[in-house]
């Protein structure tokens, strides 16, 4: 990778850019598109292989230092981490802009969860065309089932993500 951080004002910027120039948008995944197969660490520094699971997954795509990013991810935790084994839902979090590790540590403790914070994920992002608070659930074989943006804006529904995880 040609870049290992990229500056949380570059990467609003780049979004800025890509929403407002025609033909620069960033091709957008969707559900039923494969999700791209992706490396990222974990804060210990360990590699986590995302789209080449074989059991779902779900993904929640957060912005380092986000006081309503830890509420989300704590309720996230509340749940599915508490309502299923990690052999049956792999939970990420995943930080789109690209924190220092102290700063992710931070929110995870915050939000006293236990799933897994995956740091680099700024590239991931644009190369699915979503922006941070973003969830999606990925079915065994790397397929997107769900997907929804603005997840702190309300839009997250406990309801509808477990519907779709029960039913894969």
């Amino acid at each position: 990778m040609f870049f290992r951080r990229v500056s949380p004002v570059l990467a609003w910027l780049g979004w800025i850019v890509a929403a407002l120039v025609p033909g620069t948008a960033l091709a957008k995944v969707g559900i039923g598109d494969p999700f791209p197969t992706w490396t990222l660490l974990d804060l210990a520094g360990n590699e986590v292989h995302l789209g080449s699971e074989d059991r779902v997954c779900l993904l929640y795509f957060l912005g380092s230092g986000c006081t309503l990013c830890a509420d989300l991810a704590s309720r996230i935790d509340t749940d599915f981490v508490q309502g299923f084994t990690t052999a049956d839902v792999g939970v990420y979090a995943i930080d789109s802009l690209d924190g220092t590790v102290d700063e992710l540590e931070r929110l995870r403790n915050e939000a006293g969860v236990r799933f897994p914070f995956l740091r680099d994920g700024s590239e991931l992002t644009a190369a699915c065309g979503i922006s941070w608070h973003a969830i999606v659930v990925l079915d065994d074989r790397g397929t997107i089932r769900y997907l929804t943006e603005g997840a702190n804006a309300g839009i997250y529904d406990p309801s509808g993500l477990r519907e779709t995880i029960d039913h894969l």
